[in-house]
């Protein structure tokens, strides 16, 4: 979705069967995809903050937790 955003008129060259619909999107309904990448954006920092939450419970070091957070 990210190439939606940014440039959708090329996502039919790429993606013979979705680019035309995610390229019709992100055209002509530029907001979805800005709510879409904000909300993949906020998943990506939840499942980050939720991995620091575990691997601090199963009492980890702060290197080993860190090493989770940035590797989700």
């Amino acid at each position: 979705l990210q190439l939606a955003y940014y440039s959708p008129s090329t996502l039919s060259g790429y993606l013979p069967i979705i680019g035309p619909i995610a390229g019709y999107i992100g055209t002509n309904y530029h907001w979805i995809t800005v709510i879409t990448n904000l909300f993949a954006l906020v998943a990506h920092v939840g499942e980050g903050l939720y991995a620091l939450h575990i691997s601090r419970k199963l009492k980890l070091s702060a290197l080993c937790s860190a090493k989770w957070f940035l590797q989700t």
